[in-house]
């Protein structure tokens, strides 16, 4: 078949502190190998009024207070790709046909259905230019579609990995 991306599963988890979020995410995740945890790089330098610290070691202080590591950094986050054109192109690379027809991307249907249920709502922005519709290569809605974002921090990062052969890796 190729190269391809599963989505086995996915976390919704809205309005969490971080140790509470990785607390849940422990529960989904425990026993698993992770290859690595992705945060957007504009999120990840935010700060907080109170608070000295960034997201990214908030964050990773909270995964690693839970135990949670990946192979790539332990319990630390890898800054994502800041460039959205070329997250947009790689999601719609794997989502292309390969040359037996099905999508290098897939989805384990009774366990991604937030992530389906917004591909259906996913629109790109667009504007009237004189009577001719013009359509934009990004969201039109980008925060109402957080499993859309995600899902190109996803791709854009395995990418990378595919790129330079080393994206499989052998369960150990």
């Amino acid at each position: 078949l190729g190269d391809l991306i599963i989505v086995e599963t996915e976390i919704v988890a809205r309005k969490r502190s971080a140790g509470d979020l990785a607390w849940d995410v422990r529960q989904i995740v425990e026993g698993l190998l992770l290859e690595a945890m992705v945060m957007d790089q504009n999120a990840g330098r935010q700060t907080h009024s109170g608070r000295d610290e960034s997201t990214t070691p908030l964050y990773s202080a909270a995964f690693a207070a839970a135990g949670i590591e990946a192979r790539t950094g332990k319990s630390t986050f890898i800054p994502g790709c800041n460039e959205p054109n070329l997250r947009y192109a790689h999601v719609r690379s794997w989502l292309k046909p390969n040359a037996f027809g099905h999508s290098r991307l897939l989805f384990v249907e009774n366990k991604t259905v937030f992530t389906q249920r917004e591909f259906i709502t996913y629109t790109k922005k667009s504007t009237d230019s004189d009577g001719d519709l013009v359509i934009f290569d990004e969201p039109a809605h980008p925060k109402k579609h957080d499993m859309m974002a995600s899902l190109e921090y996803l791709i854009a990062y395995l990418q990378t990995r595919f790129d330079a052969g080393d994206a499989y890796v052998a369960p150990s």
